[in-house]
């Protein structure tokens, strides 16, 4: 009888003793490892009307057991978090995002690969993100882990200063491509523009100017020039000042305005003389805005005014519409010495007696008044 109860109780011992041991372990090293960072291309750096960022934070399973995440959230200062995303690219770094439902469990396979998707807002210069916490269940017991996050840190920042690689990048990179983002339109560069261009890089005094970047949403000067070669990208701020960036770094330069000269000569714009086209916009000499309802807002915003026009192109045209009340914010641009008014209303705007609708158009104007 002795016998038959050791021979029952000594595996139902050890089984429990691995079952201890193995949660001890994963209390003492929790099992979510932090891999990579990065951005996606809509991320505001190259221009998001809505001010977003989208950044993905990969994490790894490499633990012997599935994890039932039952809850995540994002802990942060000055940011709103707008929505978040999870795919799986254990076998398809491709796969598609898919929005987390937070009312339901998801499961992390162990030795598997996810990435988790960030799409938020800054809101002020002291923006952070601190940390993810994940809830979730091993072998059917709950567990609290929190990993560290930042938002902007030196590893995403080529602060070396050296602009040469990307000289050498443009180099050795036979398609470059130019971007006029505002008109939609793009040049694939021929040899002898390619040539003249890192010919012109190669004698300027390019400076490196990193501390210029705040975490703040940036509004490149129209008609949003953009360079593409390989797998970085050259976006022009204005006149003097260009972004350098890949997936996964950036860095800021300043830069002569022979440049952007060059810029010009290679895809010259001149689709701005059609006062029916919100791109007309574009021309205007100032920028002010009324609000009827809360004058705080009132004053000269021409500084910004690029961006502004980029979230009313976001709205669509649905036709002629002159009897409209209730407008919320009266924005008048002044062109060559004449006023055009746009009357926004919560759901959309009027302009040359035309109405475009947007849900919620009012609401991204005040964001892009705020995030500057």
């Amino acid at each position: 009888m002795k016998t038959l109860l050791k021979i029952i109780l000594i595996p139902i011992f050890l089984i429990l003793f691995f079952y201890a041991l193995t949660l001890t372990y994963y209390k003492i090293n929790p099992p979510i490892k932090l891999t990579d960072r990065g951005w996606l291309d809509k991320s505001v750096l190259l221009e998001n009307p809505n001010n977003d960022w989208y950044f993905y934070y990969g994490i790894y399973n490499p633990s012997m057991f599935d994890l039932k995440i039952m809850d995540m959230k994002v802990n942060s200062k000055n940011v709103k978090i707008e929505k978040l995303g999870l795919r799986d690219v254990t076998n398809n770094p491709e796969e598609t995002f898919k929005e987390i439902d937070e009312t339901k469990p998801f499961i992390l396979k162990r030795k598997s690969r996810a990435q988790i998707l960030l799409v938020f807002r800054i809101y002020g210069l002291n923006s952070e993100l601190e940390n993810i916490v994940f809830d979730y269940t091993l072998l059917g017991i709950p567990f609290r882990q929190r990993i560290k996050i930042e938002l902007f840190n030196s590893e995403m920042q080529n602060t070396n200063g050296n602009f040469q690689p990307v000289i050498d990048e443009i180099k050795k990179n036979e398609e470059v491509t130019l971007i006029a983002k505002d008109v939609s339109e793009e040049k694939l560069l021929s040899q002898n523009d390619r040539k003249r261009l890192i010919e012109a890089l190669e004698k300027s005094n390019i400076i490196n100017d990193d501390d210029f970047f705040t975490g703040q949403a940036i509004s490149p000067a129209f008609p949003l020039y953009m360079l593409r070669f390989g797998n970085k990208e050259i976006l022009f701020i204005d006149k003097t000042k260009i972004l350098v960036r890949d997936p996964k770094y950036f860095s800021f330069y300043l830069v002569p305005k022979d440049i952007w000269n060059e810029m010009e000569r290679i895809l010259p714009v001149n689709k701005l003389n059609d006062v029916n086209d919100l791109v007309f916009l574009f021309k205007a000499e100032k920028l002010k805005i009324e609000d009827i309802e809360n004058e705080v807002i009132n004053g000269d915003y021409t500084y910004i005014k690029e961006k502004i026009i980029r979230t009313l192109r976001t709205a669509e045209a649905v036709g002629e519409l002159q009897n409209k009340e209730g407008e919320k914010l009266i924005l008048k641009f002044q062109i060559n010495g004449k006023e055009y008014a746009i009357y926004v209303y919560n759901d959309g705007f009027i302009y040359n007696n035309n109405f475009y609708e947007k849900k919620g158009i009012k609401e991204d104007i005040e964001l892009a008044l705020q995030a500057v």
